[in-house]
């Protein structure tokens, strides 16, 4: 009698049992074995580490002998190894307290004369090595051993009056290593060249005839010429490339595009600011080719003077390669080394500022130039879209929402036509008809998926917390907070015994998440507890702690919300019915005219005298 009269003694005490069980270390270890799949990836990340270090191996025992033996260096407990064909190793460097390298006699030796090969993982860390190597012993080589199993080179540069380290992420194409965002420039150069949303954009006068001629050649139907246009027409053309990526090549004087006949004289400008804000609002990606076109441009372009036929035979070449990254690689083909730093990074736009090196630049060379595309963000938000005009942030709860009603069509329905009131005979009345059942239709279409989604969100959320914070951060909180959900869900049980087991006890997730959370975040300010929950000694003593101050609080809001009567399923039931309820109150303003009853609004008219 006394577990029926007073449950939350009986869960009190069902608490201190369950702290019980959770005193023991054996039962911990049986429950932290949900954790396992975090030590298996590190596993895996551990065999690929041994798998890029046989690789490494490989490369240095293929390497050619010569005066300047090939090492393969690693970093591996805090020290730096260097490793020769024969597996001989010596340790270049070791690590302070401070994490700085330390070079030891040997490794400053050896970095004098050894060429290095390194992977893509231990680049970043040997940053500062590597430059001390550049500036001891010019002239050594530095290879990458990059993801996809090929070479790359390390190099130095003077870059804004600093000397930076800058890897071969592609060939010919270097980025730098330490840059700010250099994760969002690795992903931009990944981005695909798709043909056939490529367009190459021409501002030359048709008296340009070989060029032009050359372009139509190297290029097809992706030439688009536009020197015969006026501004406003190819401004407008270039706002149609909806997400494509455009070359626009031309003469450049100052800050704009000029179009001159053979005889020098001017036939058309373009504002490079006005090319730009037409590819922003198109969301293209942009090159500007032409003369001194960056000098002026936050977009791209190429600083110095441009062939223009060798332009064409280079977008050729470019145009084949399957990223926006080896399509610079093809670029640089015989013009040196390109030089890729970040110039702006923001949440809608990368614009990489990319530099030519080399040492005897010809005619054909090209020194510099800046491309500008969609940053990562807002590439996705983009392809999320299935209706390109709506943003993703719409479409996507809609049509994710549009298919949980099918599930509970019926009880919808059914709650409808309690609310409903007949339409007007068409008849009677054809225009308030119509339109209230074209509201009712459109209202339900358009409202109903996003209140289905908002449900379903509702309805799995708590389910989630209350399981993340039971298996991976308070066990005993987690529980104990159930328990008292099971209580809060007793009276309401039969009420609910139609409804499908995930909203059926819902609430017992709900309230166990809650509370479960609240107790957690309360006893971490504590530093007692903290110190208690990461000593495994007395660790079982921290999950009495929680279990007592879970259960303190779960009894208080129990009692509090058993004294409001509140049924915590009502919030489902309302987000479902709320757009019935709207979609109603506005059918009833065409339904019901001022001085009618809902009785009359309906009723066929009755005949007059004869």
């Amino acid at each position: 009698m006394t577990g029926t009269r007073h449950p939350a003694c009986a869960t009190l005490i069902v608490s201190f049992i369950v702290s019980a069980l959770f005193a023991t270390e054996a039962h911990a270890a049986w429950w932290l074995k949900a954790l396992d799949a975090a030590g298996d990836a590190s596993r895996a990340a551990a065999k690929a580490s041994v798998a890029a270090g046989r690789r490494l191996h490989d490369i240095v025992k293929a390497h050619p002998p010569g005066p300047h033996p090939a090492h393969a260096l690693r970093i591996a407990d805090g020290k730096v190894i260097a490793a020769d064909a024969h597996g001989a190793e010596v340790v270049v460097a070791t690590a302070s307290a401070g994490g700085a390298l330390a070079l030891t006699a040997d490794g400053a030796a050896l970095l004098r004369t050894a060429a290095l090969v390194l992977s893509e993982d231990d680049l970043s860390a040997l940053g500062e090595l590597l430059k001390k190597t550049a500036d001891t012993a010019p002239g050594r080589p530095i290879h990458l051993l990059r993801g996809d199993g090929t070479l790359g080179r390390v190099v130095v540069e003077e870059a804004n009056g600093r000397r930076v380290l800058m890897a071969e992420k592609y060939a010919g194409v270097f980025l730098e290593v330490a840059a700010l965002h250099a994760d969002e420039l690795a992903w931009a150069l990944q981005q695909p060249v798709r043909t056939r949303k490529v367009r190459v954009m021409s501002l030359f006068h048709p008296s340009d005839a070989d060029v032009l001629r050359r372009m139509d050649e190297a290029l097809g139907e992706l030439h688009q010429p536009g020197g015969h246009a006026d501004p406003d027409a190819f401004t407008h053309a270039l706002r149609e490339q909806k997400q494509k990526t455009v070359f626009i090549v031309g003469h450049v004087e100052g800050d704009r595009f000029v179009v001159r006949d053979a005889s020098g004289a001017v036939h058309g400008e373009l504002p490079i600011a006005q090319l730009e804000a037409a590819a922003r609002e198109a969301d293209a990606s942009v090159f500007m080719l032409g003369c001194s076109a960056a000098a002026c441009s936050r977009s791209s372009g190429y600083l110095d003077a441009v062939n223009a036929l060798h332009v064409a035979d280079g977008l050729k070449e470019a145009l084949r390669r399957p990223t926006f990254g080896e399509a610079l690689s093809a670029l640089s083909t015989g013009s040196g080394r390109m030089l890729v730093r970040p110039a702006i990074i923001g949440p809608l736009r990368t614009v990489m500022e990319v530099e030519q090196r080399m040492d005897d630049l010809g005619e054909h060379g090209l020194r510099a130039l800046r491309f500008s595309t969609l940053a990562s963000g807002r590439s996705r938000e983009l392809s999320a879209r299935i209706v390109p005009a709506i943003p993703a942030l719409v479409q996507v709860p809609w049509f994710v929402g549009l298919f949980v009603p099918l599930f509970s069509l019926r009880p919808i329905l059914a709650d409808w036509a309690v609310l409903r009131l007949p339409a007007p005979r068409f008849g009677h009345r054809p225009a308030a008809s119509v339109m209230v059942k074209g509201i009712r239709s459109l209202g339900f279409l358009l409202m109903m998926p996003y209140a289905a989604f908002l449900d379903a969100l509702v309805l799995f959320v708590p389910w989630m917390l209350w399981l993340v914070v039971t298996l991976l951060y308070d066990s005993a909180a987690g529980i104990v907070a159930a328990l008292f959900g099971l209580l809060l869900w007793r009276p309401h049980r039969h009420a609910l015994a139609a409804e499908p087991w995930l909203r059926r006890f819902w609430m017992i997730p709900m309230f166990g998440a809650a509370v479960a959370f609240a107790t957690f975040y309360c006893l971490q300010a504590f530093p007692s507890f903290a110190a208690l929950a990461q000593d495994p000694q007395r660790r079982p003593l921290a999950w009495i702690m929680s279990a007592l101050a879970a259960s303190g609080l779960s009894y208080a809001l129990l009692m509090l919300l058993r004294a409001g009567r509140w049924n915590p399923n009502r919030l489902l039931a309302w987000i479902l019915s709320s757009p019935i309820h709207l979609i109603e109150i506005a059918a009833r303003r065409l339904i019901i005219h001022p001085g009618t009853t809902s009785d009359q609004a309906s009723s066929p008219p009755t005949a007059g005298p004869r």
